[in-house]
């Protein structure tokens, strides 16, 4: 069955109301303007998309006027279907970004001046931001990327809806996958069924490939499909994401091609055991660090070689490849980050043994006033086929 689902665009409220945020805390920080450059947050705060999330642009936020997006020329008809500001500036082909970055920057902010630049943006290039930091005189440069996060960290409605609906096509490609599975498929047959699926149950392009990693390959972390040939006792590592305006919502399951062994069906059930324990601790006013250390309370013993990534929850946002995660909140040993209702976060397990294969589980929840919420429906034991 496909399920064809018509999603309505986010309100024009809902990003009056994430700028007006915004704006108050670069007042409260003293800081006359920020410069976003992150395609996630440009999305986030403007509702701009583009595939071409490599080339430069800047949206310029100031505590004096309205917000305004630099970007290239060819982008300014995505820009004017999808964005909701009336400022759009851009340059030309061939122009130099960190200039054209100032000079639309002293439309903003006085000389001297506090500005606010975020230091971990992959989108700005070493060599850009270099010239651009030195050509800010004699302002002063602080790092936007904790203000951002208080920002976006707590979802709105309108956020939880779109991956509510993002999880229902999640279940809709994950069950696709499972069920493309069997001795002498490809690898590639059951991540094409995935995304079939997902798309064509209204799925925009997801920030991720679906993740489909068999045999030995699936104790590799961040291995995918690669026209690899399925052999009963296999065990396959799926994860997929479906996406609703920019908001994805994975999920990791294991499918089984036949029977596991007996070594394989344990590791599976330790990650369903240490996720069950993740979803019972997580709580409004717990710390991430508290939370992580109920989670270690239940992992494997006696397997020297398990590989797992000490992460046993992380926010997830609006999102462009490669990452999902918005980078707002991470639960592991020593974050003291308080849980807080709103969240949305992907927890996952994923245990792998090199030596004989993985296995993985997760769910993404919304954290709530009385515990948390998973929004897919996909049964957590392994998917056999």
């Amino acid at each position: 069955m496909t399920v064809r689902t018509v999603i309505p665009d986010l309100s024009t409220v809902e990003f009056e109301r994430r700028q007006t945020k915004f704006r108050a805390a670069l007042d409260r920080a003293g800081i006359d303007c920020a410069l976003v450059h992150s395609p996630a947050a440009i999305c986030y705060f403007t509702g701009f998309e583009t595939v071409s999330t490599a080339s430069y642009a800047c949206l310029f936020f100031s505590t004096a006027r309205g917000p305004e997006l630099l970007i290239w020329d060819l982008e300014l008809a995505g820009a004017q279907r999808t964005s909701r500001l009336r400022e759009i500036a851009t340059y030309p082909t061939g122009a130099d970004p960190a200039g054209v970055t100032r000079e639309a920057l002293s439309r903003h902010a006085r000389t001297p001046g506090r500005i606010a630049i975020e230091l971990e943006a992959t989108a700005v290039a070493p060599r850009v931001y270099r010239a651009l930091i030195e050509g800010l005189d004699s302002r002063s440069v602080v790092d936007a990327g904790p203000l951002l996060a208080d920002v976006r960290r707590v979802k709105s409605n309108e956020e939880i809806a779109c991956f509510r609906s993002a999880a229902g096509m999640t279940d809709l490609a994950m069950m696709a996958a499972a069920a493309a599975a069997g001795p002498g498929v490809r690898d590639n047959d059951m991540a094409a069924a995935a995304v079939h699926a997902m798309t064509a149950a209204g799925s925009e392009y997801s920030c991720l490939p679906p993740i489909v990693s068999a045999g030995e390959h699936s104790g590799v972390a961040h291995s995918t499909f690669k026209n690899l040939v399925l052999a009963s006792g296999d065990a396959v590592v799926v994860e997929v994401g479906a996406c609703v305006r920019r908001y994805c919502a994975p999920l990791m399951r294991t499918v089984a091609v036949g029977a596991l062994s007996p070594a394989m069906r344990d590791l599976h059930a330790h990650a369903v055991d240490v996720l069950a324990q993740v979803l019972d601790h997580l709580r409004v006013g717990r710390t991430a660090d508290e939370v992580a250390r109920a989670a270690w309370t239940r992992m494997p013993r006696d397997c020297p070689d398990l590989v797992f990534h000490g992460v046993f929850a992380y926010a997830v946002g609006c999102g462009f490849p490669p990452s999902w995660a918005d980078g707002t909140a991470r639960v592991r040993l020593g974050n003291q980050q308080p849980i807080e209702a709103g969240m949305v976060l992907h927890l996952p397990v994923a245990f792998r043994r090199p030596s004989m294969g993985g296995v993985s589980v997760s769910e993404t929840v919304v954290v709530t006033e009385k515990g948390v919420e998973a929004l897919g429906t996909t049964a957590r034991e392994v998917l056999a086929r």
